[in-house]
C-alpha cells in the first residue's frame, strides 16, 4: 500500500508539473501571438509609410524637374534678351564710330 501511495503521489506530482508546464506554454504562446500581432501591425504601418514616402519623393522629383525646366527657359530668355541688348549696343557703337570718323 505504501508503494502504491508513493506512486500515486509521484503521479500526482507529475500531473501537476504537466499542468503547470502546459499553462506556462499556453501563456508563452499567447505572449508570442501578441508579439506577432504587434510586429504584423507595425509592418503594415511601415509599409503604408513607405508607400507615402515613395509618393512624396516622386512628387518632389516632378517638382524639381518642373522647376529645372522653368529655370532653363528663364535663363535662355535672359540670354536672348542680353544678346539683343549687346547687339543693339554694338550697332550704336558702330554708328557713333562712323559719325566720329566723318
Amino acid at each position: 500500500d505504501a508503494a502504491v501511495d508513493r506512486l500515486e503521489q509521484e503521479l500526482g506530482s507529475v500531473r501537476q508539473e504537466l499542468e503547470d508546464t502546459s499553462k506556462a506554454a499556453s501563456q508563452e504562446q499567447g505572449k508570442l501571438q501578441e508579439d506577432l500581432d504587434t510586429v504584423t501591425s507595425e509592418r503594415k504601418v511601415l509599409s503604408a509609410l513607405k508607400t507615402t514616402m515613395k509618393c512624396e519623393i516622386e512628387s518632389l522629383n516632378r517638382n524639381v524637374a518642373e522647376i529645372t525646366v522653368a529655370k532653363e527657359t528663364e535663363s535662355r530668355n535672359l540670354l536672348k534678351e542680353l544678346a539683343e541688348k549687346l547687339e543693339i549696343t554694338a550697332v550704336k557703337d558702330a554708328a557713333v564710330d562712323r559719325l566720329e570718323q566723318e
